[in-house]
């Protein structure tokens, strides 16, 4: 039997897409809506800064991660 072989390049999957894992539209659609709300934590939370750095961070990684999927 003869079968032809294809190599296919590791960043096959990566094009179009932002460090390989996000395409553009999804991470500037990310951007839009996290950015508010990273505002809106930082300016209206009364706690010290550490616990705004945190609900903040914890704010944007939920927004943003349903965005980019």
């Amino acid at each position: 039997m003869n079968y032809e072989v294809y190599h296919i390049p590791s960043n096959f999957t990566d094009a179009g897409r932002i460090m390989g894992l996000f395409e553009l539209r999804n991470l500037v659609e990310a951007v839009i809506l996290t950015v508010p709300a990273l505002y809106l934590c930082i300016a209206f939370l009364p706690f010290g800064l550490t616990a705004k750095i945190i609900v903040t961070w914890e704010a944007s990684a939920l927004l943003g991660s349903t965005m980019t999927v």
